[in-house]
Order: C-alpha cells, then structure tokens, then sequence
C-alpha cells in the first residue's frame, strides 16, 4: 500500500488555548448565530509570532508561559498552518486583571486605619490633619 508523503505539518487546534478543531466543534459553531461563533482564523504572516509572543510577555501570567511553550519551538506559525480563536487574540490583547491597578476608593480596612494613624498623631504631636 502506497501512501502519499506528508509534504506540510499541521496545526489542527488554536495555538492560543489548545482547543482543538474537532467535527463536534464545528458542527456546534455552525449552530450558533455567526456574531457569537468562535471562528479560527488562519495565521497568515510571520509577523503574528513576534506579536504575540510580545503581548503574552506584557502579560506576564500563567498563559504567558502556556503560549510561549506552544510556539516558541515553530520559527513560521503560517508554514505549520497554525490557527487562532479571534476571541482568544482579543482575550491576548486585553489586560491582566491580576496586574491591573484597581482604581477607586481605598477599601474601608486602610480608611480605618489612616483615621486611627491620624488621631494618634494630633494626641501626641498635636498636628492637625484637617
């Protein structure tokens, strides 16, 4: 038996979260009304490693390391046919929350606290704050 040769490798799963593209998954795509399907895009230029390799170093979690693992080992991510979730690039893009400065008010405990710092000090000094 003849088999013909393997000229290309691969990617048949979204080098960002490893889902892989299965029938399952596109028959349930295609059920879905198109704005809420999560299409797989082809990378089509070698630019896109470098980009993503930035944005998940900028990231600096979990994934980062996830990310840099699955593609770090490809020089050309078009060659291998490698995909993506739009969602998951989109996801890339956004800001950790766990490095994302919360803004607002100061939470009630550190409040209490600076109240308790200043009225030792005006007790003792005799400094006022106000």
């Amino acid at each position: 038996m003849c088999e013909s040769p393997i000229t290309r490798s691969t990617m048949e799963k979204c080098f960002l979260c490893g889902l892989e593209r299965t029938k399952e998954f596109l028959e349930l795509q295609k059920r879905l009304p198109v704005h809420l399907r999560n299409v797989l895009y082809q990378v089509r230029k070698n630019s896109v490693r470098e980009t993503v390799l930035q944005q998940a170093e900028k990231r600096g979690d979990d994934w980062k390391k996830t990310i840099m693992h699955r593609i770090l080992p490809i020089s050309e991510l078009p060659l291998v046919d490698a995909q993506y979730h739009n969602e998951r690039m989109k996801n890339l893009y956004k800001r950790n929350k766990a490095n994302k400065k919360k803004k607002g008010k100061y939470p009630t405990e550190i409040e209490n606290a600076m109240v308790s710092i200043y009225c030792f000090l005006e007790d003792s000094f005799g400094v006022s704050w106000g």
